[in-house]
């Protein structure tokens, strides 16, 4: 539940995948929050402000947008002391996301963090590796409040990524190197719900939160190459391939590749550079070894809602791959 004198919180990202639905939240509940975006037709709108996480002059623009709000609103939302963070699409984040959090903590008194991260990534990892480490480390001195949330992979990457719905919608096919390993594919409804009680919850996380869907599923059962699509369209286990083949109609197939293979798939295919073409590469053979094959309750416990299946997602977005 959240707190009565919750904070106005800062949502970085907000016009994204999931810090957009965070923010509808936020709305929502009627929680006092600023979005800070690189778009300027969202920073001309109400509880918007411009930020651009490569350029520092803008980082204090959220905090000032909340103190012209607390000076105007007549209900007086309190000072900006909780931050969303989602990280940059860069490589090194870390460098980034630490400088913001030590200036933001000792300019503007933010007390609570909440990081967008991920299950594939561990705590001094590559990308934003280092600033979960980096809240652990505040976090165990007691000088801040945090929550580092881990959801495995995204169910919307099927609709949302061209690398894996384009494919679908042109060639009914989907690439990959994860074999038959498992995942626990996972809602943006769902992550963005953990979200917002890591943010507005009176008790903190103070650590990890494991936000996983309700099932196990595979982009394909080992019997399910490509000569075998009668096999796919019939197989009873519930594969991604094969519910995504089921609501569409369409006759879709799952081609494992080689960790090389994929890398040049991206390389060529959507001009990845080849260092993060072999991370990417390299979290499919993670799968492919039973990285991801796990289950929880987090998102029941934390939420008061069931996680939403994979087929529901896929019946309510199957427009995107006919």
């Amino acid at each position: 539940m959240a707190s009565s004198k919750q904070s106005t919180i800062i949502v970085t990202g907000g016009t994204g995948k999931t810090g957009s639905c965070v923010t509808d939240l936020l709305v929502a509940s009627g929680v006092p929050h600023i979005v800070a975006t690189r778009s300027s037709g969202s920073a001309d709108q109400l509880n918007s402000a411009e930020f651009d996480w490569m350029d520092e002059t803008t980082w204090d623009n959220p905090f000032a947008a909340a103190a012209a709000a607390a000076g105007t609103d007549t209900s007086s939302p309190p000072p900006a002391t909780t931050v969303f963070l989602v990280a940059p699409p860069v490589f090194h984040s870390s460098l980034i996301m630490n400088a913001f959090i030590d200036r933001v903590r000792s300019r503007h008194g933010v007390k609570r963090f909440v990081l967008l991260a991920s299950t594939a990534v561990e705590a001094g990892g590559p990308a934003f590796g280092g600033t979960m480490a980096r809240l652990a480390e505040l976090g165990g001195k007691g000088e801040i409040e945090f929550a580092v949330l881990r959801p495995s992979w995204f169910q919307d990457n099927w609709s949302e990524q061209n690398n894996l719905r384009k494919p679908i919608k042109e060639e009914g096919k989907s690439y990959s190197a994860t074999g038959d390993g498992k995942i626990p594919w996972v809602s943006k409804y769902d992550i963005a719900g953990c979200a917002f009680h890591a943010l507005t919850d009176e008790k903190p996380v103070n650590g990890d939160v494991i936000i996983l869907g309700p099932e196990l599923l595979s982009y394909a059962d080992v019997i399910t190459v490509e000569m075998n699509v009668a096999l796919l369209i019939n197989s009873p286990d519930g594969q991604c391939a094969n519910i995504i083949a089921d609501v569409t109609g369409k006759k879709v197939v799952h081609v494992d590749l080689t960790g090389d293979e994929l890398v040049a798939r991206h390389v060529q295919n959507l001009g990845l550079p080849e260092e993060y073409a072999r991370i990417m590469a390299g979290m499919d053979e993670a799968i492919k070894h039973g990285s991801e094959e796990k289950l929880n309750d987090v998102v029941q416990s934390m939420t008061g809602k069931k996680p939403r299946t994979f087929r529901e997602f896929a019946e309510a977005n199957k427009a995107v791959w006919l």
